[in-house]
């Protein structure tokens, strides 16, 4: 047998009374609505940051090429071809009525 002192792995507190504990727990971030409407606004936050992001790289071909006509296969920046591409469809799924992550 191995000398296996209680005091590892967390301090003497087994994980199911440590798991108990989170559930109970009325700030627990398992049952805490603030929590979660918390990690909802920084992925808010995030896929924001990275939109604007490719407004920017979008901004940048724009300057470059007179236009913001970025081709689907466009080798310089493939990202911004996708991107686009991808703001194109959603653009013409809102007009015509139907789902899309436009807001």
């Amino acid at each position: 047998s191995s000398p296996v002192s209680s005091s590892e792995g967390g301090g003497g507190a087994s994980s199911s009374s440590v798991s108990a504990a989170l559930l109970s727990s009325s700030t627990s971030p398992l049952t805490d609505p603030t929590a979660v409407s918390s990690a909802k606004s920084r992925d808010k936050a995030r896929k924001d940051g990275r939109w604007l992001e490719m407004l920017s790289q979008l901004s940048q071909y724009k300057a470059e090429n007179g236009d913001c006509v970025v081709p689907r296969g466009y080798a310089f920046n493939t990202k911004l071809a996708s991107w686009v591409a991808e703001q194109r469809k959603q653009y013409r799924l809102r007009s015509t009525g139907k789902p899309s992550n436009i807001t």
